[in-house]
């Protein structure tokens, strides 16, 4: 039996929901598959899924020069703009789907949505929801599920009964989560600093009334979906002279906290906030632009400085060591937008980046 070609297994790793594989696979071929169609939609639609927008923008791009006007791609640029808030470029592209082909569901189905949802505000929470999803081209089946379609339906259908009801069944009353197991018992309230100060050094001292104040607005801003600030109370909490008792209900109010999007990020920092004091803002996460110096990259990571505000090349309001573990393309001479996670490491500010954003052809970042 033939061996498959790089494509066909990249293909099958798209069936199979494998997005970092068939972008692994397939990068280093993009000279020799440099006038394939195929090859350019795949690639960008597994940069879609896994939220690399400036590699999916970019190989849309190219798929697109080399069949002008095919409908697939122009979706999928439709959704690619439509995530990134671009909802006149989004809508330029759905209707030339429907001048090519008349009465198409996808466009249609997204000029719906777009016409329901044309407040900025609800806009941004379909975003946020993952609506945006059923708009994304579409994977095949992988082989190895067909024995299993039966049952998959029976769990997919218990799922969305649960998708759609979990709130009542669980008892949330609408809030994001159930913390009444997070709630101070009246001996924390009335204790909660401790009780020694000589034995180790804070960073902030509280008072009894600042610690509850600040661990119930951690609560509060979590269930509002602010988990920067949310972040900003708990690091001010661990590192205060609060009670043991209150840390661990902090520590634990942070695993529910999520990794954003480039569109869900709340209380986007400055470089010059975060500056002031770097422990406070540790792990939240922010989107900055601006432009790269002293790149080093190889397979596994990429480290570099960001000249954060850089992007116009008229200012700069600070230079950040940025690290990604993971390959990815970054061109330094152009400006960038990026979504990063702030740590400490030695006393020292260090970005841990996730998701890149450059466009490639110049024009100005969204």
């Amino acid at each position: 039996m033939a061996s498959k070609s790089p494509l066909q297994k990249a293909r099958k790793y798209f069936n199979a929901g494998k997005y970092p594989k068939v972008i692994s696979l397939l990068e280093p071929l993009v000279l020799e598959y440099r006038e394939s169609f195929d090859f350019f939609f795949l690639l960008g639609t597994a940069c879609l899924y896994v939220e690399d927008i400036g590699g999916a923008e970019a190989y849309y791009k190219t798929a697109r020069r080399i069949r002008v006007g095919n409908p697939d791609v122009m979706r999928a640029q439709g959704v690619l703009y439509l995530r990134l808030g671009d909802i006149s470029r989004a809508l330029e592209l759905y209707l030339g789907v429907l001048d090519a082909l008349p009465g198409d569901a996808v466009a249609s189905d997204a000029l719906e949505f777009i016409r329901r949802n044309s407040d900025p505000e609800k806009m941004e929470q379909k975003i946020r929801s993952g609506a945006l999803k059923k708009f994304y081209p579409k994977r095949g089946l992988h082989p190895a599920v067909l024995p299993l379609c039966a049952a998959f339906l029976v769990l997919a259908a218990g799922c969305t009964f649960f998708a759609m009801n979990y709130r009542s069944l669980l008892g949330l009353n609408g809030a994001r989560a159930d913390l009444s197991y997070l709630e101070l018992s009246a001996d924390e309230k009335s204790n909660p600093v401790s009780a020694d100060l000589s034995s180790e050094s804070f960073r902030y001292i509280l008072t009894k009334e600042e610690v509850v104040t600040c661990y119930n607005d951690a609560k509060r801003f979590f269930q509002q979906h602010r988990d920067n600030e949310a972040r900003r109370c708990i690091n001010k909490l661990l590192l205060s002279n609060a009670d043991s008792a209150v840390k661990l209900r902090a520590e634990q109010l942070a695993e529910h906290l999520e990794e954003p999007r480039f569109d869900t990020v709340t209380d986007n920092y400055s470089v010059r906030q975060v500056l002031e004091d770097i422990y406070l803002y540790n792990d939240c996460w922010v989107v900055w632009s601006g432009r790269v110096s002293n790149v080093e990259v190889d397979e596994k990571f990429l480290k570099c400085v960001l000249l954060v505000g850089y992007e116009n090349l008229d200012r700069i309001d600070g230079s950040v060591t940025l690290v990604m573990e993971q390959p990815v393309s970054i061109d330094a001479e152009k400006a960038l937008k990026i979504l990063c996670r702030i740590t400490v490491s030695d006393g020292q500010l260090i970005l841990r980046g996730k998701t890149v954003y450059q466009p490639v052809d110049g024009s100005s970042l969204l």
